[in-house]
């Protein structure tokens, strides 16, 4: 498992939960799902992670609707870009 070395925490955090601290360090970013929680076990990590209502995940949402517009396509690409640029943002500033 890769740890990343995060300001204000004591000790090395698994990649995966230090990113998305990063990513809503500054405030809330709606393209970015938020960790609310997360538990070490010897293993592996238990991340708690919010669920917006509605919610679907990209490919259910996709196969729901057999195929989807150019303008869903849109909107769909906007978000991905945004959530990446406020990422960029974020952890190289």
């Amino acid at each position: 498992m890769k740890y990343i070395n995060i300001a204000g925490h004591p000790e090395p955090l698994p990649l995966e939960i230090g990113l998305l601290i990063l990513a809503h360090r500054g405030g809330k970013v709606p393209e970015i799902i938020e960790l609310l929680d997360w538990q070490d076990q010897q293993d592996c990590y238990i991340m708690i992670l919010e669920r917006p209502s509605p919610c679907v995940d990209l490919f259910d949402f996709i196969m729901s609707l057999g195929s989807i517009t150019e303008r869903q396509a849109q909107k769909i690409m906007e978000q991905a870009t945004t959530a990446g640029l406020m990422c960029c943002r974020r952890f190289w500033l």
